[in-house]
């Protein structure tokens, strides 16, 4: 059972634009069993979560381990399919979207995971890895009609020139479709032949919208205009021509390998590598030299969105103030927004300007930074707060210790999730499940004790059975 509020999700706070938002989003992964693998139950890794991240700022997600948040990420980025709610980017539901269409959005919207060797592949260079996103999104989500006919007619032309190559080694005197004349000399038969099935080739690269493919078939009409000039073949220089016309009309629609390289080495200097970088493979750099081909992996498209699912957990420190600084210059310089998950507090003070608190697949907590560290609400939010690390060896820290165990995602108390191991639980809490309540200048936060000690929350009736809690 929950208890009524006013709005189901995150109120607005402030007039920028919303790039990225979810709307009670769930995810229950089904948990199968016995000979007819039948679902047993559920693991409830979020279950009704609901937030905006605007352009420009960074939303840090918070939480410890367990909590969802990077199943979060995932469901955001559209890398799994929500089991209910929406998730928006740019005004476009991406939960109803069709796959190319989703493929599409995801050029704008990027992530960076969380350990730097697993997220790359150890077989590839640094300049393969970085230029994966530039060959694999350069393609439009549906092939440009222009390239489709030009490649049917490449198609077409190759294999009619293979057939006449084929067949001038029986009928002579046969023009063939290169500049050649069959003569009883077989030599020039052969080159047609090969001329013509490499142009087959050329085709079907084309109408896949292989970058190579381009570059094959227009070396392959050059060679035979320059041929069909020497033996002065009107039609076929005609024709060569026309092919030659059509190919470089679609230039634009492909990609040199030229053009690849030096956006890459554009992206490493970006991220403070080096051209030497390029051939070399990601077990020969550091984990922070990782991360960073990580980063400028995740620019190559110049997204919008970049999700930071706990980018400096596996650094040390001295590292992680590096990537920390180089993803604040980058945001500063390129108009980045950023969704930022960690566990780590003092990560979140350096770089968020709002913080959302995670706790067993909900958001208990969600406002500004500075609001949320300097009074905050929630008693697990106080309790992350206590737990983190003081520079100071003569501050002695107040520590809240909790107690009891994180509860399983498969059988959540009911209620609140937290009020097993919270010091203000009391009767409703172990029976209504709290919405947020609104504390003003978006600070909002799930807790009936705070609420009701802030005058935001009533308890009503004088039955021993808990009426409906209803917000005042």
């Amino acid at each position: 059972m929950r208890a009524t509020q006013s709005a189901s999700e995150p109120a607005d706070h402030g007039p920028g634009e919303i790039l990225l938002s979810a709307r009670d989003v769930k995810m229950h992964f089904p948990m199968r069993g016995g000979l007819f693998r039948t679902v047993k139950g559920h693991v409830k890794a979020v279950d009704g979560v609901s937030l905006r991240v605007e352009r420009g700022e960074t939303l840090a997600v918070v939480g410890e381990s367990g909590c969802g948040k990077s199943t979060l990420a995932r469901l955001l980025l559209g890398l799994l399919e929500p089991s209910a709610g929406k998730v928006f980017f740019m005004g476009h539901d991406l939960t109803t979207q069709k796959l190319r269409e989703v493929r599409e959005q995801r050029r704008h919207l990027q992530m960076v995971f969380q350990d730097p060797m697993s997220s790359l592949d150890p077989r590839m260079t640094i300049k393969n890895i970085v230029s994966e996103p530039l060959v694999v999104h350069h393609k439009p989500g549906r092939r440009p009609r222009n390239v489709a006919v030009v490649a049917i007619l490449v198609l077409l032309f190759g294999a009619l020139a293979f057939a006449l190559s084929i067949l001038a080694f029986a009928v002579p005197k046969v023009p063939l479709f290169f500049g050649f004349l069959s003569t009883d000399v077989v030599f020039p038969s052969l080159i047609g032949v090969a001329f013509s099935a490499v142009t087959v080739v050329s085709g079907v690269g084309l109408w896949r919208e292989g970058t190579w493919a381009w570059e094959l078939a227009t070396i392959i009409f050059a060679m035979s205009l320059v041929v069909s000039v020497i033996f002065f073949s009107p039609v076929q220089i005609g024709v060569t021509a026309l092919f030659l016309a059509s190919l470089v009309s679609v230039r634009k629609q492909f990609v040199s390998a030229e053009e690849i390289s030096k956006r890459v080495v554009e992206l490493l200097e970006v991220v403070g590598l080096k051209k030497e970088h390029l051939n070399r493979f990601p077990h020969e750099f550091s984990g922070g030299q990782r991360q960073r081909i990580n980063i400028a992996r995740a620019l190559a498209l110049n997204p919008d969105v970049i999700i930071l699912d706990e980018p400096t957990s596996a650094l040390d420190v001295s590292v992680q103030a590096q990537i920390l600084n180089l993803l604040m210059e980058l945001q500063r310089n390129l108009g980045l927004t950023y969704l930022f998950i960690t566990h780590d507090l003092s990560v979140v003070y350096h770089i968020a300007d709002r913080v959302a608190v995670m706790y067993a697949g909900k958001i208990v907590e969600l406002g500004a930074t500075e609001e949320i560290f300097r009074n905050p609400l929630h008693p697990y939010t106080k309790a992350l707060i206590s737990a983190a690390p003081v520079a100071d060896p003569s501050v002695k820290a107040d520590r809240i210790v909790l107690e009891g165990e994180v509860p399983s995602p498969v059988h959540p108390p009911p209620g609140c999730r937290f009020h097993p191991r919270c010091w203000l639980a009391f009767e409703p809490c172990s029976k209504l499940e709290p919405e947020l309540f609104d504390a003003g200048n978006g600070h909002r936060f799930a807790c009936f004790a705070t609420a009701r000690d802030r005058g935001l929350w009533r308890q009503t009736g004088t039955n021993t059975a808990i009426d409906r809690p209803v917000p005042v």
